[in-house]
């Protein structure tokens, strides 16, 4: 297994990231992976919210990119919207990175939510990503 690709929550806490990397297609998550590494951040990608919220409480993450669109929950996993409702009450001071596709319109809602910093489009653009976490973590 990939240790940057977390199956749980005690994994990512082994790794302690800098950097959560929270749903999306493996490539997208690689880009964001690789991205991260490039302005010196350890990164780390889970494959939903529920797993991103619980690991996002466990460690002292600087920035959260999120890839969750509002369509996909269950019980057990939750979508875009509660992931990111759960950081702002939880932790209102967690940057969140969005990454939207822009096939799903009913995504759009998420980019007002308040821990919402940069809005970006998938596919993700690599340098349009650098640029937001640099920016972010003013580097």
């Amino acid at each position: 297994m990939n240790p940057k690709r977390a199956k749980d929550t005690r994994h990512v806490t082994q790794v302690n990231p800098e950097v959560l990397i929270v749903g999306g297609d493996p490539e997208n998550q690689g880009l964001c992976e690789d991205v991260s590494a490039s302005i010196g951040l350890m990164a780390c990608s889970v494959d939903n919210g529920s797993t991103g919220f619980h690991s996002a409480s466990r460690v002292n993450l600087k920035v959260v990119i999120c890839a969750l669109s509002t369509v996909t929950a269950s019980e057990e996993i939750w979508n875009g919207g509660e992931f990111i409702r759960g950081i702002e009450i939880s932790m209102p001071d967690l940057p969140v990175i969005l990454l939207l596709d822009p096939d799903e319109p009913e995504d759009k809602e998420l980019s007002s939510l308040q821990n919402v910093k940069f809005v970006l489009r998938k596919p993700v653009v690599a340098d349009a990503l650098r640029s937001a976490l640099e920016t972010l973590l003013q580097r």
